[in-house]
């Protein structure tokens, strides 16, 4: 999806616990709230957060 936005992951960090994970990644452009929601509808994915 952020490809396909020409959006570059610049850095991303995932850890885990039991069951439940997080992934934080860092983009050279901004995420725009269509493409949050857009990531929301992933299988797996609970809540998607962008932080400007």
């Amino acid at each position: 999806m952020l490809s396909n936005a020409d959006i570059n992951i610049s850095d991303m960090i995932n850890k885990s616990k039991g069951e439940n994970a997080y992934t934080i990644m860092n983009t050279d452009s901004p995420v725009s709230e269509e493409l949050a929601k857009q990531m929301e509808t992933v299988d797996g994915v609970v809540k998607v957060r962008v932080i400007a």
